[in-house]
């Protein structure tokens, strides 16, 4: 089967012009593996993005498997769309299979030349990361001990809400964002015209510490970066009890995957550990970041997605050896 009539068989290139899958055909290259063979070794150089056309491949982290990868799924996608470290898991074929392998070069010539198609793969890459964080989040909560007690929203009396409604009114001046967007994986070394325009598109929000921004299971749509203070990242469990799963400081962002996938039930409850200044991306707001400016955003939220997923590999493997 030609390359570029396999592609548009998939749903992730159901908006692509067939005229793009067709002057990207030469740079794709076929390998085939036998069941038990490695496509990539952990440590090995990021070098490729693999799209599997047929079989099932396994994704093993220190000799655990965390995940698998079916047809139609891109592999190697954590890497190959953010600063491109070293492999962080080994990619064996759970059965025999085809993947299409396409190099890290003619993927940065894709983003200039054929933008719609690299598109297509960036945005297939944030919602397979965002389902492999939240299949490995549902399994911690299966596994692991609840430390801590499950956050929540607490009753006020009217003396308690005038008075945070009278701090919400003097919270002072939010920090500028453009120097925070300037540090972020993804973003570093844009212009400064494409940052000033990206930054348009938050809004500053004041956070008490001790408040909760979302809980788990409320539903919600926003992603939130953070300009100041510290959030801590919980997932509940069984008993009332939570795990912690992080605290992040200033330059990190949550609420990603629900801004992915288009709103949704929150899968972990973010709750401020400090008073915060926030800034948030509304889902409207990011349906309105459109060509470059969108482009730049969507990598720089890849690039927060392959921490959280080296994270929450991490706390896996922990609880799962005991």
């Amino acid at each position: 089967m030609e390359v570029a009539e396999a592609l548009s068989r998939l749903n992730t290139f159901a908006e692509v012009p067939l005229t793009a899958l067709q002057a990207s055909a030469p740079l794709w290259c076929e390998q085939r593996l036998e069941q038990g063979a490695a496509l990539w070794q952990s440590g090995q150089g990021t070098y490729e993005l693999g799209l599997l056309l047929s079989g099932r491949l396994s994704v093993v982290v220190a000799g655990t498997e965390v995940g698998r990868v079916d047809p139609g799924q891109l592999v190697g996608e954590t890497s190959v769309f953010t600063a491109r470290v070293p492999r962080t898991a080994t990619i064996l074929a759970a059965r025999d299979s085809r993947v299409l392998l396409l190099s890290t070069g003619d993927l940065d010539q894709l983003r200039g030349r054929l933008p719609a198609l690299y598109d297509a793969l960036l945005d297939q890459a944030l919602v397979q990361i965002v389902r492999r964080i939240n299949a490995t989040d549902l399994e911690l909560a299966r596994i692991a001990p609840g430390e801590l007690p499950a956050p929540r929203r607490r009753e006020e009396g009217i003396i308690q809400r005038l008075l945070k409604q009278l701090a919400r009114d003097r919270p002072g001046t939010p920090p500028i964002i453009t120097p925070i967007l300037r540090s972020m994986e993804g973003i570093a070394g844009s212009s400064e015209a494409a940052v000033a325009q990206l930054s348009t598109h938050f809004e500053p929000k004041h956070v008490d510490g001790g408040e909760p921004i979302f809980l788990e299971g409320e539903h919600g749509s926003s992603v939130y970066l953070i300009a100041e203070g510290e959030v801590d990242v919980l997932r509940n469990m069984p008993g009332r009890s939570a795990l912690g799963l992080v605290t992040l400081g200033a330059g990190s962002m949550f609420g990603t995957g629900c801004l992915i996938t288009g709103g949704g039930r929150r899968g972990a409850s973010c709750v401020a550990a400090s008073p915060c200044w926030l800034y948030e991306l509304t889902q409207d707001s990011y349906r309105h970041l459109k060509g470059d400016i969108g482009r730049l955003w969507r990598e720089a939220m890849m690039g927060d997605l392959r921490s959280q997923i080296i994270q929450a590999n991490a706390l896996l493997l922990r609880y799962s050896k005991g």
